[in-house]
Formats: structure tokens, sequence, C-alpha cells
């Protein structure tokens, strides 16, 4: 410091505070005296720029890791995930489109078949039906359509065409480890931001992620305990 600065500083707060008040004279010939208090660091850390950072995956120590129990899959569960549960004139479930068979030609949908506005006649569990694609999650192979089976369209998220019920419940056990490890301290990870981001923004019970076609996407569940649906995100957003 140069000789005298600290003094010249002193006067030019104090001839400052005249002009302001005793209180604000006070203020700053303390801080003068004390350039770094201890109350500007907690002052700074509730700026909004330079807020506290949330969670991430890295910071989630895998050392810490308790045992993560399975997943136990509903008895209703296959047929909620092929068929669908018809609810009046609609219908809930259905996340897996192996069931359904076009009726010119009379086969099952193929990849190349996914295309956005695409619509296809046929049937499902038995029943005259009608698929219309709305979104496609180009990376992952996953889809949105509106299926009409019992009068009443709806729209769900789908696994990739030519997932299995296996290979489905195969997901749905990886984003579930996910979950446990990223989405909830309750197992020793950690419940990383964008994890209870997700979860509120789509009203599930849980997210984790699982690799489909060599890509990371979503999976959620909307409820605790025995899982009796699960579904995938498309271009990471569940629901219509």
């Amino acid at each position: 410091m140069l000789p005298h600065t600290g003094r010249i500083l002193f006067l030019s707060a104090a001839r400052l505070g005249e002009s302001l008040g005793p209180p604000a004279q006070r203020l700053l010939i303390a801080l003068v005296r004390n350039p770094k208090p201890r109350c500007v660091r907690a002052v700074v850390n509730y700026l909004p720029s330079e807020g506290p950072v949330g969670m991430t995956k890295s910071q989630v120590k895998l050392s810490n890791l308790k045992p993560i129990p399975p997943v136990i899959f509903s008895g209703t569960f296959d047929a909620h995930m092929t068929v669908g549960d018809q609810k009046g004139r609609s219908h809930s479930g259905l996340h897996l489109i192996g069931e359904f068979r076009k009726t010119e030609p009379a086969e099952a949908l193929k990849a190349a078949d996914i295309k956005k506005d695409a619509t296809f006649a046929g049937r499902l569990n038995d029943r005259a039906t009608t698929v219309t694609i709305t979104d496609v999650d180009a990376r992952t192979k996953t889809f949105k359509a509106s299926v009409n089976i019992y009068g009443e369209a709806k729209v769900s998220t789908f696994f990739p065409v030519g997932t299995t019920l296996a290979s489905a419940k195969d997901y749905i056990r990886a984003a579930w480890r996910d979950a446990c490890i990223y989405g909830s301290s309750e197992y020793g990870g950690g419940d990383v931001d964008i994890y209870k981001q997700m979860r509120t923004a789509f009203g599930l019970n849980w997210v984790g992620m699982a690799t489909m076609n060599s890509q990371e996407t979503w999976v959620g569940c909307a409820h605790s305990g025995s899982v009796d649906t699960a579904f995938p995100a498309v271009n990471n957003k569940f629901g219509k």
C-alpha cells in the first residue's frame, strides 16, 4: 500500500458519509478499516447471478452407494404396456407398439414407418385401431403416437419399434438404477438438479436414464412401489 493511502480513504469515506448521514458514515468507515468483512461473502452468495450451483452427476460419490432394491413389476404390467387398459372410450398405458398389425400389408410397424404425421389403420388386441405418429426422437427412435382403439384417441410415448417386453423391462431396470443413484439420496447417491426438474415438470415419481440405440434417454414412472407402467421421453419430454 502507498504511504497514507489508508488515511486518505478514511477521510474520503468520512466526508462522503457526512452527506449521507451518520449510519452511512459508520458503514463506510468500517469498510475502509476492514475491507473484507465477514458479511460481504454472505451477501455475494445470494446475488442471483452468483447463486449456488445445484448438484451435478459428477458430484455424486459412487463410493457411498448402498444396495439398490430391484424393480418389481406388477401383475398387470405386461398387458398394460402391450395392449393398454380400456378406460371408457379411451385407454391407459400402451407404450409398446409391437402387438399392432397394419391392415395392408398385414404386418407390424417397422422402423422406416415411424415418421411424423404418418397414419396407419390396423388391429390391436383384435380391435380396429388407428395409429398416427405425432413426434419422433431421431436420436433414440422413441416416438409419440395418437392411438384410437375404443373411439377416442390417446397420445402416448413409445419405446422404439422392435422393443420386446423383455427389452422394455431391461430399459426400466437400468433407468430405475440410474434414478436411485442420481435422482435420490436415499441409497447414498445424490438428488441431481436435472432429475428433480424432470420429475417436477412432468409430475412423475421417478425418472432415470437408459441407453436406447446407443443414446441415453429418460424413462419415467408416475407411481412409487411396484411398477405398473413406465414410459420413455421423446425429445426429452414426457406426455402429450
